[in-house]
Formats: C-alpha cells, sequence, structure tokens
C-alpha cells in the first residue's frame, strides 16, 4: 500500500535528500512538507507544501499521514539563544511527536545525536536526550531515532564547527577501527536513504538507529 509522507524540515541537508528519496520512490503516495515560514522549494507533483508557526503544531489539519519524518534542527548562534534552541531542537519536535500520536501515525522519524544524553553536562547532548525522552514517554506506534555522527552535507548555511570537524575526521578515518569507526564522518545521502527504508517496515515501538546500519546503505 502506498503511503503519505510529512516532512518538517525539508530545507535542510537532511531533509533535501529525503524530499528526493521520497519523490522518486513509487511507493510514496503524497509528499506534505511544513515550513515555519514561506519558502519556495522545488518539488514535484506529488509535494504539497503547507506554513504555519510551530508554536501552533497541534492546530495542523493533515488526514491519512503514514509516516512523519522530522528533520528540523539548528545551531545555538542561529538561534541566538540557549532558551530558542531549546525550543526548537526539543519543543518544537516533541509536540510534532504529541500530533502524530493524536492523528495515529503510524511511524515516526527523528534526527538525534551521537552523544544525546539527558544528563549530560554538554547543553547540545542534553536537550537532544530530554527531546529523545519526550518523544519516547508518547508511546508513539513506531518511533525510530537516529544517531548519526558528524554528517558530511553541502548546506546553505556555515557550520564552522561541523566543517572543522569533517576534516579532523577525514584525516583520522583510516585509523578510526573498532569502537572508534562509529564516529566517521556519514554522507546524509546514506541517512536519508535509510530513513526512508524504515518507513516501510512493520516493526512497533522504540528503534534507535545507529551510525553502522547508516553506513551500511547501499
Amino acid at each position: 500500500m502506498k503511503k503519505n509522507a510529512l516532512i518538517i524540515g525539508a530545507t535542510g541537508a537532511t531533509g533535501k535528500e529525503l524530499l528526493r528519496e521520497l519523490q522518486n520512490n513509487d511507493e510514496i503516495n503524497i509528499i506534505h512538507v511544513l515550513h515555519y515560514r514561506p519558502i519556495s522549494i522545488e518539488n514535484g507533483t506529488k509535494v504539497f507544501e503547507h506554513t504555519m508557526p510551530f508554536e501552533k503544531l497541534l492546530d495542523l489539519r493533515l488526514e491519512g499521514i503514514d509516516c512523519v519524518f522530522c528533520c528540523i534542527g539548528t545551531t545555538i548562534k542561529k538561534a541566538g539563544t540557549k532558551e530558542r534552541f531549546a525550543q526548537i531542537d526539543r519543543d518544537f519536535v516533541i509536540e510534532l511527536g504529541r500530533w502524530a500520536k493524536i492523528m495515529n501515525v503510524g511511524s515516526f522519524h527523528v534526527i538525534s545525536y551521537l552523544g544525546a544524553d539527558k544528563n549530560s553536562s554538554i547543553f547540545y547532548n542534553r536537550v537532544k536526550g530530554e527531546m529523545e525522552e519526550g518523544l519516547i514517554n508518547l508511546n508513539l506506534n513506531r518511533l525510530y531515532i537516529y544517531h548519526p555522527p558528524i554528517l558530511k552535507a553541502k548546506r546553505d548555511e556555515f557550520r564552522l564547527g561541523e566543517s572543522i570537524g569533517n576534516i579532523v575526521f577525514a584525516l583520522l578515518s583510516p585509523l578510526m577501527i573498532g569502537t572508534l569507526s562509529k564516529y566517521r564522518p556519514l554522507d546524509v545521502k546514506k541517512m536519508a536513504k535509510k530513513m526512508m527504508q524504515n518507513a516501510f517496515k512493520s516493526d512497533v515501538g522504540l528503534h534507535y538507529v545507529n551510525s553502522d546500519e547508516m553506513y551500511a546503505v547501499k
């Protein structure tokens, strides 16, 4: 049976790749793309764009969604404050999860972080961990939490830390074996493809998707 999908964060690096994957998959019927401000994206005949404040996600009226892909994410610098960063990367994500629960969506897919930990002393990691806990507590039908390492992607914005990390890890990759192999930079295309593949699985409950599973995607 063909599926209807909803993407939030389709203008980001992973969201763009995921949108392309879904558009090229004949088993995807309709793709709804949600923005918080008017944005023109390159789309096809089965893509429908919607604009609304993320503070009002529970007011979203869309029926028949089979899978939700949450690709939103920012940086503290871009957000302006730690509070705004937490609102975007934690609160809005959990609110989208609540919407998916109310609408009985089949599967919910969210990009987190390899170091996510609600008890971490590192603010970024702690926010990601709190986001995960909030979603888990909703008892969604099928929840997929993706733990990527640093992503290799062409972004519209420059992220200094990510750029430096990619250079460093590119030099160290030949030495990263065993337990260190999970920290190798991951091509964002592999991650997007893995997210799409998981949308067609029927295993219920909570699923963590680690970097090894994403590296293995062909």
